[in-house]
């Protein structure tokens, strides 16, 4: 049984020094572990297809609601891993020797074994190497406390926990840290008034949320441009990730001028902000006046 509740790919230490029996499901649980491998693979493939779809075929995608196929593949395919899985623990409690479709298979396969235990091996390394950046970044990134900042991430709340944005935002940090001081990068959540502060005092603003319709969402409801912005002086790039809030670009752009506005006409996706936040904004923030 501990073969299949050990975390991949360590379960070959339920087989260590012991009889066929716990050999046979040690096999089956690593098998188990590929095929886990193998439809988490899948399923990045296929979101990476339908985001594709989801930004360059948009009327498409909601025609034939391939946010469905999306959430129903996902759910489907797990169904029947954990169908899988819950099998394996009852067989190894019985302490039968029964194979599991597929799973068996994989596991008589040395090469898939080890293949699956060097991508598992592969995830659990960067999932400690993003908890450390991710713990790092929080301390880098301060939250709204009166102060100004030279740098602001706003996002919605309602969207993802705050250290996510933190963690976007990490290189952006080390990057206004190293040029105007610790604590020049604030992350907080979106609201009227943090847009105003933002505008303000800052002269990076990032704007994380949903939207359409040139309205961008937080707080459960659709907002235009906030009046009586007054943005300060030193305000150079506002960058908005809602989708469709380039549809009023014109206002937006009205209500932060004379700063540069990056907005979207279209379905905008979580990768192309990602790829934004940490590639390309540092050097923007490096290059400010």
């Amino acid at each position: 049984m501990a073969a299949y509740l050990l975390p991949p790919p360590f379960q070959w230490l339920a087989a260590w020094k012991r009889g066929d029996l716990a050999a046979h499901h040690a096999r089956q649980a690593a098998g188990l572990s590929s095929l886990l491998l193998a439809t988490i693979a899948g399923i990045v493939i296929l979101s990476l297809i339908l985001t594709a779809a989801l930004v360059f075929r948009e009327k498409a995608f909601a025609a034939l609601r391939l946010d469905l196929v999306h959430d129903w593949t996902c759910i489907v395919l797990g169904a029947i891993w954990a169908v899988l899985w819950i099998s394996g623990i009852c067989l190894a409690a019985l302490g039968s020797t029964r194979p599991l479709p597929l799973a068996a298979r994989i596991g008589r396969s040395a090469l898939l074994r080890r293949t699956g235990a060097v991508g598992w091996t592969g995830i659990w390394i960067l999932v400690i190497a993003v908890t450390a950046i991710a713990v790092r970044s929080t301390a880098l990134a301060r939250p709204l406390d009166g102060r100004p900042a030279t740098v602001y991430i706003l996002y919605d709340a309602d969207t993802a926990p705050r250290w996510v944005f933190t963690l976007a935002s990490y290189r952006i940090a080390l990057a206004a840290g190293a040029r105007w001081g610790e604590g020049s990068t604030v992350v907080d959540a979106i609201s009227t008034d943090t847009i105003r502060e933002a505008a303000r005092h800052g002269r990076l603003v990032y704007l994380g949320t949903h939207g359409g319709d040139g309205k961008i969402l937080f707080g459960g409801t659709p907002h235009g441009p906030p009046g009586s912005l007054s943005p300060g002086k030193d305000l150079q790039l506002v960058y908005i990730s809602a989708c469709h809030a380039g549809d009023d670009a014109e206002a937006w752009s009205g209500a932060f001028a004379p700063a540069r506005v990056v907005t979207f006409p279209r379905n905008s996706v979580v990768l192309e902000h990602a790829f934004w936040l940490w590639f390309q904004a540092p050097e923007i923030v490096a290059g400010m006046r």
